[in-house]
This record gives C-alpha cells, sequence and structure tokens, in this order.
C-alpha cells in the first residue's frame, strides 16, 4: 500500500469521523440556558413584553426572577413539571438565524391552538 493511498484513506476517515458527530453537537436536547424576552402580539396595539423566562441549568427555569421550577424536554417539546408555567403552558422551541437565535413558543394547556407568546433568547 503506498503511502498516498494511506493518507487519502486516513483523511477520509477522518472527515467520517466528524461528519458523524456533527448533528449530535448542533442539535441540542434543551433549549439553551440564557435570558429570553416573551411578548405577544395585539392588533392596534403591536408587541406587547410578557415577562422574562430563564433557562437555567439542569432542566430548571425561572419567570420574572421567581422561584425556580423544573421542566423536561422530548425532541423540541418542553413540559414544565414544577413552578410558574406548570399546568398553564407547554412550549416548543426552535433555533433560528441560521442558528443564532433560539424562540421558545409558549402553548396555553388549555388551547393548544395558542401558542402567542414567543420567548426570544441567547
Amino acid at each position: 500500500m503506498s503511502s498516498n493511498f494511506r493518507r487519502i484513506v486516513a483523511a477520509v476517515l477522518a472527515v467520517a469521523a466528524v461528519s458523524a458527530f456533527a448533528p449530535a453537537a448542533a442539535s441540542a436536547k434543551a433549549p439553551p440556558k440564557g435570558t429570553y424576552t416573551c411578548s405577544y402580539y395585539l392588533l392596534n396595539y403591536g408587541s406587547q413584553f410578557a415577562g422574562t423566562l430563564r433557562i437555567l441549568k439542569k432542566g430548571k427555569y425561572t419567570v420574572n426572577k421567581g422561584k425556580k421550577g423544573k421542566f423536561t424536554t422530548k425532541g423540541k417539546k418542553i413540559r414544565f413539571k414544577t413552578g410558574d408555567y406548570k399546568g398553564v403552558w407547554r412550549a416548543k422551541w426552535s433555533r433560528g438565524n441560521g442558528g443564532k437565535s433560539v424562540e421558545i413558543n409558549l402553548i396555553d394547556v388549555d388551547d393548544p391552538e395558542n401558542d402567542a407568546i414567543v420567548c426570544s433568547g441567547p
């Protein structure tokens, strides 16, 4: 086996190894930690401030600097298990702007078609 052939095989294997791990790093299991500004839109009034959601480490969150609550994720869905949002909101999160921004859409538990509050963050 020539040394040129070995170099080509090594390069192909290196690219394949990096490619195999790239999707896992790009798709987080939970929204990134940070502060999210929440708002909703009213016809004739425009965008209205609806509070601040902070995503903390280990599946915890706070709303407007209140007590901590816990959440779980499954794919892009968020379920609030304890805290201020339990029983009030569910959520879906997504990345936008080429992966540079994150949005969490709060969905009314009693009216799943209503996802009028959007939290934009880090």
